[in-house]
């Protein structure tokens, strides 16, 4: 008999034994769940963080006046406030596209090309604009070298080409190419398809001191 209570009770043990780990795999279960929740209901909430955009590069404009002042038309600026003056007449107002950073600043440790276009202006032949340019080869946040041209520019996707075409036919292209981080070779490369010429007009190496300063190193071809 006292070996039958025995068996019962050790049986019983053994059957709470189990229901307790049963309630703790539960409570594991139930609490991974309501965090898995929060955290989906946090994101539904809050959202993404967006994208600071008040360094990003805006257009710039500028407008030229035009008020006819003592029977002769003028051209003024914003700044000039025309409007103020005594008897003046509006006559008409244009609107131009003064300069754009045509990429964002670069954040990264490669070097690329920014390419600015200012005095935005309808070209010799009709339909077709041209610009000036200032191109500039960057390393991160340092400039190593600008370079101004004119005409109608394209900067590649990959930021490592720049074309100048013009008018005339021709095409004058940068190009860059660095082994290393510390010295970097550009190639102005002019073409001109009616006259046959396809060649590079130069060379620039440029090399970082030890202040991190970018110096013109070698120039070969027409330098001047």
């Amino acid at each position: 008999m006292r070996i039958t209570i025995l068996s019962a009770l050790f049986a019983l043990a053994s059957l709470n034994l189990r229901l307790l780990r049963k309630l703790d795999i539960m409570k594991t279960q139930i609490t991974m769940k309501l965090l898995i929740t929060f955290i989906l209901l946090s994101g539904a909430c809050f959202g993404q963080p967006k994208k600071d955009l008040s360094e990003a590069p805006q257009d710039v404009y500028e407008d030229t006046w035009f008020y006819k002042v003592n029977g002769e038309v003028r051209e003024y600026t914003t700044e000039q406030a025309p409007w103020n003056i005594e008897g003046a007449e509006f006559v008409d107002r244009e609107t131009k596209l003064k300069a754009i950073e045509l990429e964002e600043q670069n954040k990264s440790s490669d070097f690329q090309f920014n390419l600015i276009v200012s005095n935005e202006r309808e070209g010799p032949i009709e339909g077709r604009t041209i610009a000036d340019y200032k191109i500039k080869l960057v390393y991160g946040n340092t400039v190593v070298a600008i370079f101004e041209d004119f005409g109608s520019g394209y900067l590649s996707d990959e930021k490592d080409i720049v074309w100048i075409r013009t008018d005339a036919g021709s095409q004058r292209t940068y190009t860059f190419e660095s082994n290393n981080n510390d010295e970097v070779s550009i190639t102005q490369h002019f073409f001109l398809h009616a006259m046959s010429i396809d060649r590079d007009t130069w060379i620039k190496t440029y090399k970082k001191d030890v202040y991190d300063h970018w110096k013109l190193l070698t120039c070969e071809g027409d330098c001047d």
